[in-house]
């Protein structure tokens, strides 16, 4: 199924409220339809990075961030009715995460935020070291983050 436009709103939603502290330009958003649910289940997480340069040239890292729940609750169009959390788990919860079901613009939508880059993701920025600069990391044909 093809993704409603309201699906970027929300993601641009999520990062006005989304710190990070660090260097970092971007949030991975993954978002399908369930159809059991009736409703689009959208995660949104932190990406990873490859450093370039320096002691840990090629490393694989991440940003840290905060995400302010209270102001994204207050956003236009945002209306939660059920929120948690859940730590990893084996088998069920591959990264911690806050988890919220409502409505986004009158549609119902179950958001994940998740805590840290999903597992097995590739780095989506390079982190160069050398320049002081942040861009993004040249993909692979067939590759997508």
């Amino acid at each position: 199924m093809k993704q409603p436009r309201w699906l970027r709103k929300l993601h641009r939603a999520v990062e006005a409220n989304w710190q990070h502290h660090g260097p970092c330009m971007h949030t991975h958003l993954h978002a399908q339809y369930d159809r059991e649910r009736e409703c689009w289940v959208v995660g949104v997480a932190p990406v990873f990075q490859e450093v370039y340069g320096g002691d840990e040239d090629g490393q694989k890292v991440w940003t840290g961030f905060l995400f302010d729940i209270a102001d994204f609750l207050r956003w236009p169009g945002v209306h939660i009715e059920e929120y948690a959390v859940a730590s990893y788990c084996n088998g069920c919860t591959p990264v911690p995460k806050l988890m919220m079901s409502g409505k986004f613009r009158g549609h119902p939508v179950m958001l994940h935020i998740l805590l840290e880059p999903p597992p097995n993701t590739e780095p989506v920025e390079v982190l160069d070291t050398l320049t002081h600069q942040i861009r993004e990391k040249e993909k692979v044909d067939g590759e997508d983050c």
